[in-house]
């Protein structure tokens, strides 16, 4: 299982860093059943998996794909998580500032609807 979770890393970064959003509803889709049974698996933790959609999420409305309003009200759930679990550090902060970038970057498009 661990090699899909770097497999759907890599794509993600791919995506993100070539402006490719063809993949990523098939990565958050994957992000989403990782996360529902995270603590049943080993590997990545419910943290990395998490972020990773979190990540994932901020691409699909950057990319002007999918439901932006309810992209945006996923990761503000998924933060909150983030938030709750006191663990405050490293990558885990990535992802409040990711649902910050987004809120930054449709701010005069998406919320005024």
């Amino acid at each position: 299982m661990m090699a899909f979770f770097d497999l759907t890393l890599a794509l993600c970064y791919r995506s993100d860093k070539h402006k490719q959003p063809s993949d990523i509803e098939t990565i958050i889709k994957y992000l989403r059943y990782r996360w529902d049974h995270s603590l049943e698996m080993t590997g990545a933790g419910r943290h990395d998996i998490t972020v990773s959609l979190v990540r994932a999420l901020r691409l699909q409305v950057m990319s002007g794909f999918g439901d932006a309003l309810a992209n945006l009200a996923e990761m503000t759930v998924l933060c909150h998580e983030l938030l709750a679990s006191d663990v405050l550090e490293g990558p885990l902060t990535d992802a409040v500032i990711y649902l910050v970038a987004v809120l930054y970057s449709v701010e005069g498009e998406v919320l005024r609807d």
